[in-house]
């Protein structure tokens, strides 16, 4: 009888320890689950395609090694075509999170008048909340351990307009010359292998005075025109200036930066004027 009583007693002081705090008074750790809380936000009325696809795995990803085929690691393709949208997930503790972030749908960037109906185009910005610098990795690309509850903030913008135009003065509309173009853009966050913008080269037969390239491209891109005459130039016509960007002026060759400007003219006029 004694020795059962050891036993009970025994047996209570381990379910008082169960039930204590830790020696150091602090709190006792939470397995899990947790509530990754995603929030898309951005700045254009309207917006297009917010997108951030979320991988939970053993291992963080980059936005080349993803595995975006496996329907096992990718837990959510999260959209969005508001200002602002929101979703939760439910993610077991230890596991790694990988959040990679894609530009918006963009109004595409070549040569011709045809109007455009949707400018809303979006591009990733950073990360906000819950999330450290240490956990990112390249732009639109975070990865971590989820140990709590998290909140985190994909923030996105418009991406920059870039126009321009030509007009020739007292010249009867005529187009008198051609473009030649470099255009160096930044890998706008797709997915890999599907960077490209705009080939590089020359763009003649202009027709008549008005928009000659338009498109949206990411902050930073930069575009570099030489305005050329045509070959036969058309009579008495030369190249006057750029206007609409101050950097460029009387010089042929004209560069300006998606993000600091919308765009340039370039003003052909007759010979003397």
């Amino acid at each position: 009888m004694k020795s059962a009583f050891i036993c009970l007693g025994f047996l209570l002081f381990l379910v008082s320890l169960a039930g204590c705090p830790p020696s150091n008074g602090g709190p006792l750790p939470d397995d899990g689950p947790f509530t990754l809380t995603l929030v898309l936000e951005s700045d254009v009325l309207g917006s297009r395609n917010m997108n951030v696809w979320v991988f939970i795995g053993s291992e963080p990803y980059t936005r080349d090694s993803a595995p975006y085929l496996d329907p096992s690691k990718l837990a959510i393709r999260f959209t969005a075509s508001q200002e602002l949208d929101m979703t939760q997930l439910v993610v077991e503790h230890g596991e790694v999170v990988t959040l990679i972030a894609f530009d918006g749908d963009r109004s595409n960037f070549g040569a011709g008048n045809a109007a455009i109906d949707d400018e809303n185009a979006n591009e990733f910005l950073a990360w906000e909340g819950d999330i450290s610098l240490g956990e990112q990795g390249d732009l639109g690309v975070a990865s971590f351990e989820m140990d709590r509850d998290r909140t985190i903030t994909a923030l996105y913008q418009r991406m920059p307009l870039v126009v321009i135009s030509q007009e020739t003065l007292n010249a009867g509309g005529v187009s008198p010359g051609c473009l030649d173009l470099s255009v160096s853009a930044p890998v706008w966050l797709s997915f890999p292998g599907d960077e490209v913008v705009f080939n590089d080269g020359r763009v003649c037969g202009l027709g008549a005075p008005g928009v000659i390239l338009r498109g949206q491209m990411r902050t930073g891109s930069t575009v570099t025109m030489t305005a050329a005459p045509l070959d036969p130039q058309p009579p008495n016509l030369v190249f006057s200036e750029w206007t609409g960007a101050t950097s460029c002026g009387a010089n042929p060759t004209c560069t300006i930066t998606a993000g600091d400007s919308e765009g340039v003219t370039l003003i052909w006029v007759p010979a003397g004027s």
